[in-house]
């Protein structure tokens, strides 16, 4: 065996340099694994003046239909009804949730006194969200 492997050194050499290189690429892919479960793979550009609040909400599911500059409304509801926690708020990221996991969470552009106003909402209330159109 390790004749064979020194007569074909240069061989064995390129074929792992070739798959370390494929390997690198489906890494960079946006389905790729690095893209696939975890965090954000970068960090979302804050417009000035606000804070980038992560916001989980009751209906994981639904949270698929949402995409980074979409605009939501973040609504809590309670035992006393449903009240309007921030109103058109851009989404700056929709974090991926592990194989088999649904999260919920949506990464939204707020003032910092309203991400203040919405961790009081999602640790007392199940918090649900409407997409707002954008007027033309």
């Amino acid at each position: 065996m390790r004749h064979l492997i020194a007569r074909h050194r240069r061989a064995c050499a390129a074929l792992l340099a070739a798959l370390a290189a494929v390997l690198g690429l489906l890494a960079l892919r946006p389905d790729g694994p690095a893209q696939r479960a975890g965090p954000v793979a970068h960090r979302p550009a804050i417009p000035p003046g606000l804070v980038a609040a992560p916001v989980r909400f009751a209906d994981a599911g639904a949270v698929g239909l949402v995409r980074p500059g979409d605009r939501v409304d973040v609504i809590a509801a309670g035992s006393a009804g449903a009240q309007l926690l921030a109103a058109s708020v851009p989404v700056l990221a929709v974090p991926r949730p592990a194989p088999g996991e649904q999260s919920g969470l949506l990464v939204v552009a707020v003032p910092r006194a309203q991400a203040v106003h919405l961790a009081a909402g999602t640790a007392a209330q199940r918090l649900s969200f409407s997409l707002v159109r954008e007027r033309d």
